[in-house]
């Protein structure tokens, strides 16, 4: 086989190799392999309750709790999230992933439900009756009785303009609101 025969022989493997639907260039690689050695390093420096909520597998488990006895920016600890990271490949990255997007944005998750019960809370005081029969056709624990009596209160305190005589009922609104929602 000549020069040319050969160059050809490869350019051809070349082509058909980024032809092919599963074709990855190194430098994704690369990237991927960075991106799920940070997400190895984020998932180790966990509270052991977070982690226990992930539900991860018995193997990677053992691999955190090892990575937790290794001094942090040693090469011992490196290699270690390299073979965590192989753990999480092997697993399956997607639902790590996810998992640990749900335990990091759990604040902001909450933030916004709570907001949520505010703006129900704005609009039973506003609304009245109706709202109440919208609120129970969604949560139908809710206690009625309570909400008529602590909105009626609302709407008279604001009326006599005494707005922090108001607030105490409002409180109990939303308290009730965040119990029925199970926030």
């Amino acid at each position: 086989m000549s020069v040319q025969e050969r160059n050809i022989t490869s350019e051809k493997s070349y082509r058909r190799a980024e032809d092919d639907e599963l074709y990855q260039s190194r430098a994704k690689n690369k990237i991927e392999i960075a991106e799920t050695l940070k997400l190895a390093g984020a998932i180790s420096l966990l509270s052991k309750a977070e982690i226990a909520k992930m539900g991860f597998s018995e193997h990677l488990l053992a691999a955190i709790v090892t990575a937790r006895k290794i001094a942090l920016r040693t090469d011992a600890y490196s290699r270690h999230l390299s073979h965590m990271s192989k753990i999480m490949r092997s697993d399956g990255l997607e639902p790590i992933q996810m998992a640990y997007d749900k335990i990091t944005n759990k604040h902001n998750q909450a933030t916004i439900e709570l907001k949520k019960l505010e703006m129900v809370r704005d609009e039973l005081v506003a609304g009245g009756d109706t709202a109440i029969t919208a609120l129970l056709e969604t949560y139908p624990n809710a206690d009625r009785q309570k909400l008529r009596q602590w909105i009626r209160q609302v709407n008279k305190e604001l009326k006599a303009e005494k707005p922090l005589k108001a607030a105490k009922p409002s409180k109990e609104i939303f308290k009730h609101l965040r119990e029925i929602a199970g926030i």
